[in-house]
């Protein structure tokens, strides 16, 4: 445990005593201070190459990883893509059809106003047929 404040280089522990006199010999007293400050208290806060090495085994697989999910992403994007695309053959088959109904809606108006005119210029001729046949008779 280090007793470094406000510039004091004493530490508990006599390996790094010697440490930071030996760089405050070489280095200059501020910076032994400095370093010695940058130096973890505790020896378990050190890492060692078999801790780097498994930190970059780990970001290799989250490497791997996150090359999976951006294959898969694409893999979405094409499918996005693929259903916008029916969804606009979807929409172009729609307005066709509302066309066509459409086209039927104004035949079968049409058409019924033809009947109608028909039918009311047909019931006017036998009104008129009737009451010729019923004057003659009367």
């Amino acid at each position: 445990m280090s007793h470094q404040k406000g510039g004091d280089l004493t530490t508990t522990n006599p390996s790094r005593d010697r440490l930071a006199t030996r760089l405050s010999e070489v280095l200059g007293p501020e910076e032994a201070i400095t370093l010695m400050g940058m130096l973890p208290a505790d020896h378990d806060q050190l890492a060692t190459k078999a801790d780097i090495g498994g930190l970059d085994e780990r970001v290799g697989r989250l490497d791997e990883r996150v090359g999976r999910l951006d294959d898969r992403v694409g893999q979405l994007d094409e499918r996005v893509g693929q259903l916008d695309e029916r969804v606009r053959r979807l929409d172009d088959r729609m307005e066709r059809f509302e066309n066509r109904l459409w086209d039927l809606h104004m035949a079968l108006e049409s058409q019924s106003r033809t009947y109608v005119v028909t039918t009311v210029s047909s019931l006017t001729a036998l009104t008129a047929i009737y009451s010729l046949i019923v004057a003659f008779f009367a």
